[in-house]
């Protein structure tokens, strides 16, 4: 049984490590294309012999307001805040800008997909964290239950032995003989 135990906790760990994995290199795309969007619309906001200059700061401010500033946040917020940043930077308000900087507009792509899969990872995490909070609760009430049980039985146990019933006794210790087996093991 510990063997079986311990098996389902290293399966357990490889999964949890696997998921954690998958969030981080999740949060590393929109980081990263985070970086690209945002670098990209302060440097064209920066130029000082552009005449689309005032319009990419004008965007960069709207979609980045604070910069990368967000970027270590929370892995919830800051997907939340990228969202709202894309929402911006895809408006028909700011197109003519976008198409005038030349910002390639696949980049909104590869972040909405990164960012997807940074929901779809976090969720996963998320939803096994919940699991295993369940599993543990479930494991707390059924020791609580088991230990109300044992009590139970062997003050039933204890009353039975005292009436000096042979046969209720037999019976009692018949019940109990499988507890006390696991208890022994």
């Amino acid at each position: 049984m510990l063997d079986t135990q311990v098996t389902a906790s290293t399966l357990a760990d490889a999964k949890r490590v696997a998921r954690l994995a998958r969030l981080d290199a999740a949060d590393d795309a929109v980081d990263t294309w985070y970086r690209h969007i945002e670098s990209y619309l302060e440097i064209e906001a920066r130029r000082r012999a552009s005449p689309h200059a005032a319009a990419a700061g004008a965007l960069h401010e709207a979609a980045f307001s604070d910069g990368l500033a967000h970027i270590n946040d929370p892995i919830a917020d800051e997907n939340r805040i990228c969202r709202e940043a894309l929402v911006i930077l895809r408006s028909s308000e700011h197109a003519a800008t976008v198409q005038a900087i030349e910002l390639p507009a696949v980049w909104f792509d590869r972040w909405e997909t990164a960012l997807d899969e940074s929901d779809a990872a976090y969720k996963d995490v998320d939803a096994a964290r919940s699991d295993k909070q369940s599993s543990v609760n479930a494991g707390r009430d059924a020791e609580a239950e088991w230990v109300e049980l044992s009590c139970a039985c062997g003050d039933t146990y204890r009353a039975e032995r005292n009436d000096l019933d042979t046969a209720r006794i037999q019976e009692g210790k018949a019940l109990l003989a499988p507890s006390w087996t696991c208890l022994a093991n």
